[in-house]
C-alpha cells in the first residue's frame, strides 16, 4: 500500500506528441530536496513566483529541458504540502525524462486523484468538492460544466449539510422526550416526528431523481429515428447532421443495421441512431438481424423520431406500435415527403399523437422545427437538473432512506430509543458523503476513477 508520507509526481497534463507543453507536478515533504538535484538555479524559491532555468538527467548530467516552474509552499498549495509544478515543452520524451529522474531520486509515480486525494486529507477542500474536479475535468458540454462549477461552488454540500441539521433536530426532538420526561416539554407526537422524517426521505428522493436526469446530461441523450421500410430515415438522418453520412436508396431494407453518429441537441452531446426498417415480413437473414438490432436501440433511445411516409397510409398495426411507443418514451411523430403532398388524412395521426410534423427531409423543409422540437423534449427530459452525484453517493444515500425506513417503523411501534439508532446512523452516513469520517481506503476507491495528476 502506497503511504501518504511519500512525495508524489505525475503530468498532470496529456503527454502527446502534438502537445506544446506539459505541465510535471510534485507533491509531498521531499519536493524541494529532490527538485533541487536536477534544477538550475537551485532553491531558496520564493512561493508562487514563476522561475525560469534548467533542468538536467541526475546521471549523466545533461541538460533535459528549458523550463519554468512554480513553487508552492506548504499549506499554500493545491495538496495543502509542498509542491512544485514543471512546466516544460511539449511531445512525449521531456515529460517522460523529467519524470524519470524524479523517480531515480526519490519521488513516487502518483496513484490516479492522489493529488486530489492529500488535498481533502489535507482540509484544503472538502470531499463533494473534490469529486467535482474529477467531474469539470470529464464534462463534455456545457450543460454538465455548470452542474460540476455548481457543485465546486459548494450547492451539492449546503444540501447534504441542509440534511444532516434536519435529522439533527428530530434525533435531539427524540432524545430530549426520552431522557426528560418530568421536564414541561411540549406534547412528544410520533406523527409528527414521522412527518418531518418522511421530509427529509422526499428530500433524498428528489435529489436521486435529479441526478438520474443529470447523468444523460453527462453521458448524452440517444435518439432513434425509426419507421418502415423506405420512408426516408436514412436522409433525414442525413439532414439533421448536415453531412451524407447514410446511403440512401430506393430499395426499401438499404439500412441493415443501425448506424450512429454523435449529435448536438441544446449543447448536450447526443447520439443519434438510423435504424433499419421496421417491417413485419422479410425473407432476408441479415434484414431480420438489423430489425432485432433496431428494437434493441429503440428500448434504449431516450427520444424516438417515427418517420412516416406521406405516399402510404400507416395500417393500424403501425399505429399501435407508435402508440406504446408514446406510451413509454418521448415521440415526436414525423410525416415525410411532403413535397409530394399527403395521400392520406393525416388526422388519423394528429388525434393520437401530441407532436406530429411534417416535413421533406429531401428538400430539407421543416427540419429546423424538428430539431427545435428535439431542443425543447431535451429541456423537458432533464427539466432543472442542478445535482450530479458520484454512484458513491448514490449508494449512500440509498443506505439512508433504507436507515430512515426502519427508523419510521420503530417510531411507529412505540420503540423511540431504537429508532434513534438508526438516525444517528444517518448522520454517520452523511458525515461519509461529506468526507468529516471516511477511511483512506474508501478516499482511495473514489479517487481510483480520476486522472492521474489529478
Amino acid at each position: 500500500m502506497h503511504r501518504l508520507e511519500d512525495t508524489i509526481c505525475a503530468p498532470a497534463t496529456l503527454i502527446s506528441k502534438g502537445s506544446a507543453l506539459n505541465i510535471v507536478r510534485i507533491s509531498g515533504e521531499k519536493t524541494l530536496s529532490i527538485f533541487s538535484k536536477i534544477a538550475e538555479p537551485p532553491p531558496p524559491y520564493k512561493p508562487r513566483k514563476m522561475y525560469l532555468g534548467k533542468l538536467f538527467d541526475n546521471e549523466t548530467k545533461k541538460v533535459i529541458d528549458k523550463v519554468q516552474w512554480v513553487y508552492y509552499k506548504k499549506p499554500r498549495s493545491y495538496t495543502g504540502e509542498d509542491m512544485i509544478e514543471i512546466f516544460t515543452h511539449g511531445g512525449t520524451l521531456i515529460p517522460r525524462l523529467v519524470i524519470k529522474n524524479l523517480i531515480n531520486l526519490g519521488a513516487r509515480y502518483a496513484e490516479p486523484g492522489e493529488f486530489t486525494m492529500r488535498a481533502v486529507l489535507n482540509g484544503k477542500m472538502d470531499l463533494i468538492s473534490a469529486q467535482a474536479i474529477n467531474q469539470i475535468a470529464r464534462a463534455e458540454n456545457l450543460k454538465a460544466l455548470e452542474i460540476s462549477l455548481k457543485r465546486l461552488e459548494g450547492n451539492l454540500k449546503e444540501k447534504f449539510e441542509e440534511l444532516f441539521e434536519d435529522l439533527k433536530e428530530i434525533l435531539a426532538e427524540i432524545e430530549v422526550n426520552l431522557n426528560y420526561p418530568e421536564e414541561d416539554l411540549p406534547p412528544f407526537s410520533k406523527e409528527k416526528i414521522i412527518e418531518k422524517i418522511e421530509r427529509v426521505e422526499n428530500k433524498v428522493n428528489d435529489y436521486l431523481k435529479n441526478s438520474e436526469n443529470s447523468r444523460r446530461i453527462f453521458d448524452g441523450i440517444k435518439i432513434s429515428i425509426c419507421g418502415a421500410p423506405n420512408v426516408g430515415k436514412s436522409t433525414l438522418f442525413n439532414r439533421l447532421l448536415g453531412k451524407e453520412r447514410s446511403i440512401v436508396a430506393e430499395e426499401p431494407g438499404t439500412t441493415r443495421d443501425y448506424i450512429s453518429e454523435y449529435f448536438s441537441v441544446k449543447g448536450i452531446n447526443s447520439i443519434i441512431f438510423d435504424t433499419a426498417g421496421l417491417r413485419v415480413k422479410t425473407t432476408s437473414k441479415v434484414e431480420k438481424e438489423g430489425i432485432k438490432r433496431a428494437k434493441k436501440i429503440i428500448d434504449e433511445s431516450d427520444i424516438i423520431i417515427w418517420v412516416l411516409d406521406s405516399q402510404r397510409k400507416p395500417d393500424k398495426r403501425e399505429i399501435e406500435k407508435i402508440k406504446r411507443l408514446n406510451s413509454k418514451k418521448r415521440l415526436i411523430v414525423v410525416i415525410n415527403k411532403i413535397d409530394k403532398g399527403i395521400k392520406w388524412d393525416k388526422e388519423i395521426i394528429e388525434d393520437n399523437f401530441e407532436r406530429v410534423l411534417e416535413i421533406s427531409a429531401l428538400k430539407e423543409k421543416g427540419v429546423d422545427k424538428l430539431k427545435k422540437e428535439l431542443e425543447i423534449l431535451a429541456e423537458d427530459q432533464f427539466g432543472s437538473s442542478e445535482i450530479s452525484l458520484t454512484l458513491f453517493e448514490e449508494s449512500k444515500l440509498k443506505e439512508l432512506l433504507l436507515e430512515l425506513y426502519e427508523a419510521k417503523k420503530l417510531i411507529s411501534n412505540d420503540m423511540e430509543e431504537l429508532a434513534g439508532l438508526y438516525l444517528k446512523n444517518c448522520l454517520n452516513i452523511l458525515n461519509i458523503i461529506i468526507g468529516k469520517d471516511v477511511d483512506n481506503e474508501v478516499l482511495r476507491k473514489i479517487f481510483s476513477e480520476f486522472c492521474v495528476g489529478k
